[in-house]
């Protein structure tokens, strides 16, 4: 039996206001009380956008061939990002001043600052760059570059101790303060995307073959998951570690991963809604609200569980439809916005109201 504790039962979105940046936006990142939202386009714009005064303060095209990640510090003074131009630039997250450019071996795939602020890491090739933030400034630490292919997605572990990569035969973890004791979880596969879960008990990966793995990060035991129609790029746990959601297909999947089996022997809960694959999808910060967006620009609400457990009958809350493929989905740090970026280059604002945190 489902156990959650008791909720409000809908969440609506108030339509508040959009932005338009050139290309396709493949990411978001929220900044000081949820006022200032960052996006990055696969045509190489970058910007901050104000949700008080609804204007761009600033606006960046570095990246010549496109920006492929992007990375706000903790305390949202430093942003990075890296693309497929082979560099890395930081910059004034305030002001949009570039404060370094450092040239990659190979193109940015991923940059991701850890929670704690103090390194900054960088998938770029068969290689991930570790390095040191100062003030204003970047430090080279480690470069780990055992792994048998391109890395495709890096992921820090809430404590900012470790991190994990995903390329082709394993997940491979590594002690930011012990390099040399690398953990790799093997399998004969393709990963594309990682995520730890709140407490670091799991790690998942959406994979190339249409499946998701759960690694029990203490035992280094998994479990595979089968049946999705396409391959796995979309994964998001729930504030309490306790549910992931994954796209795959047309339907997301909401996976119980309580006690000691995780989520063996278990059915997923499934939110069946879109007629299109699902290319986006998020657990809001503070709730077990989902937000996830389609191929056809179909971006749906919901809300699954009640006070003991999930509802009989689960539809979207709210559904909006939107000019073209939903790309990215980004909730603020309160829940007070969720952000939902595009194909044809709008990031629409939406105001989130219901849940006792607007």
């Amino acid at each position: 039996m489902y156990r959650v504790d008791a909720r409000p039962t809908r969440i609506e979105l108030e339509p508040a206001h959009a932005f338009s940046v050139d290309g396709e936006v493949v990411e978001l990142a929220w900044g000081y009380e949820d006022q200032q939202v960052y996006a990055a386009t696969a045509d190489g714009e970058l910007c901050r956008y104000d949700t008080q005064s609804k204007k761009k303060v600033w606006r960046n095209t570095m990246h010549s061939a496109g920006v492929s990640s992007l990375s706000l510090s903790a305390n949202g003074a430093l942003l990075a990002s890296c693309g497929l131009d082979d560099h890395l630039y930081l910059y004034n997250a305030c002001t949009g001043t570039i404060l370094q450019d450092e040239r990659l071996p190979a193109w940015g795939e991923r940059a991701r600052f850890s929670p704690d602020g103090e390194y900054l890491a960088v998938a770029c090739g068969r290689q991930v760059r570790v390095f040191r933030c100062g003030a204003g400034s970047l430090e080279l630490s480690d470069v780990f570059d055992s792994h048998a292919s391109t890395v495709t997605d890096i992921a820090w572990d809430p404590s900012s101790q470790r991190i994990a990569a995903t390329a082709y035969g394993a997940v491979s973890v590594w002690p930011i303060q012990d390099p040399a004791n690398v953990r790799r979880f093997e399998w004969k596969g393709s990963s594309l995307c990682v995520a730890w879960s709140p407490g670091a008990r799991f790690l998942a990966t959406g994979d190339q073959d249409a499946t998701v793995h759960f690694w029990f990060v203490e035992s280094g035991t998994d479990l595979q998951m089968y049946g999705y129609e396409n391959k796995v790029r979309e994964l998001s746990w729930d504030w309490s570690g306790r549910y992931l959601a994954t796209g795959g297909g047309r339907v997301a999947c909401i996976w119980d991963c309580e006690g000691k089996k995780g989520p063996e022997n278990t059915r997923p809960l499934e939110l069946m809604y879109h007629s299109e694959k699902v290319r986006a999808l998020q657990f809001a910060h503070h709730d077990r609200i989902v937000a996830t967006g389609d191929g056809l620009g179909m971006l749906a609400i919901w809300d699954p569980f009640d006070d003991i457990g999930p509802r009989e009958s689960i539809e979207p809350v709210d559904r909006r439809m939107l000019p073209d493929a939903v790309s990215v989905l980004s909730f603020s740090p309160a829940d007070r916005y969720l952000a939902v970026g595009c194909a044809d280059g709008t990031v629409f604002l939406y105001l989130c109201h219901g849940r006792g945190i607007c």
